[in-house]
């Protein structure tokens, strides 16, 4: 908490995230669903 009070400017990005970390969550899942041989070895 104690950023957030020496560093006002990020209040908006924080905001943001809040709102679309649902949305950004569920692309980068999708997304590694789509290219899982980048990020795990399936045996």
């Amino acid at each position: 908490m104690a950023l957030f009070e020496q560093f006002p400017e990020f209040d908006d990005f924080d905001d943001e995230f809040v709102e679309q970390e649902e949305v950004w969550t569920e692309q980068i899942a999708r997304y590694i669903d789509e290219h899982i041989e980048r990020f795990a070895t399936v045996k």
